[in-house]
């Protein structure tokens, strides 16, 4: 009996070991999301949905601004303003920090709820892994890895191997997810025609949500504590734009409203499609995503310096 637990220990350890290993592989091309969760605290955050995790180039505002930031957005999908993801803000944040940077983006789906047929809301953000990932500053963070990593265990080791047209996003040291899409113009069409019809139809299914706008007053409130926020609507394409009009189309005077409340201020980019190029006619490409950081910086530098003044689009 002693021999076969010994065994039994044995082999059980080199499971363990084994997962250890390849969890300490883990990097920024594992998924979208994993390296978040896997890097120190930090006392400069951009936070909100997918356009700002690839949209606003942390490496960028710094260049300008001489501030590190971190990029700690996610999805819209995943990431409304909520009980959920405040708390992982709250756990990114560095203890004590007095004189922080935040960059909130803001839109009108993350301040939105999704009701289902039968009218009830759906709490999108419940069990995803945002409220799953209690620490967000392990590497490797095997909770993430054994609670929400969806793929094989495999797969981090071929992620690791991408290169070239095989990889379509990484990851960076910053939290910036930069992400790879064949740039070919018919291929870019078919993508925005796509996402145009998606959130056309999901049109219907969502309602501007008071809990949630809430929620959004409650990370401002928390990070002024913390030092300057900053609220940013980013810029996304016209055909898109009247979509969101749609949801919400007092929305701009809302968020306005709620930054005159919370002394704050609001820099609404909505209306510069023409300035930027999009992946899916809503996500800025990687030069854009640039050209847009370069712009926000300046503006943030004016007002870090209390000499804001809005710039004209470049």
């Amino acid at each position: 009996m002693k021999r076969f637990l010994l065994k039994l220990s044995v082999f059980v350890l080199l499971i363990i070991s084994s997962c250890l290993l390849v969890f300490s592989l883990a990097d920024g091309r594992t998924d979208a999301f994993y390296l978040k969760f896997t890097t120190d605290t930090q006392s400069a955050l951009i936070v909100g949905s997918s356009r700002a995790a690839q949209g606003i180039q942390p490496q960028v505002l710094k260049s300008i601004m001489g501030v590190s930031m971190y990029n700690y957005a996610f999805s819209i999908e995943q990431t409304p303003y909520g009980t959920a993801y405040n708390n992982s803000i709250a756990k990114k944040l560095k203890p004590n920090t007095s004189e922080g940077f935040f960059i909130i983006e803001v839109n009108p789906w993350s301040v939105s709820d999704h009701i289902l047929q039968s009218g009830a809301i759906r709490y999108r953000d419940k069990d995803t892994y945002i409220a799953k990932t209690q620490h967000v500053d392990w590497h490797p963070n095997f909770e993430y890895m054994t609670e929400s990593y969806s793929d094989k265990n495999i797969f981090i080791l071929r992620n690791r191997q991408r290169v070239g047209d095989d990889q379509t996003f990484f990851v960076h040291d910053s939290g910036w997810l930069e992400v790879y899409l064949d740039a070919n113009l018919e291929a870019q069409k078919a993508r925005i025609d796509r996402k145009l019809k998606d959130y056309a139809l999901k049109l219907p299914h969502y309602t501007p949500s008071e809990r949630r706008l809430n929620a959004l007053e409650n990370t401002i409130q928390f990070l002024q504590s913390h030092g300057t926020v900053v609220l940013v609507r980013m810029p996304i394409m016209n055909q898109m734009l009247e979509i969101e009009n749609q949801l919400m189309p007092k929305f701009d005077v809302v968020l306005q409203a709620l930054a005159n409340q919370t002394q704050t201020v609001y820099l609404n980019y909505s209306n510069t499609t023409a300035k930027y190029e999009f992946t899916d006619g809503h996500h800025l490409t990687v030069d854009s995503g640039k050209q847009f950081s370069e712009h926000l910086a300046s503006e943030l530098l004016l007002l870090q310096t209390r000499a804001y003044t809005p710039l004209k689009t470049p």
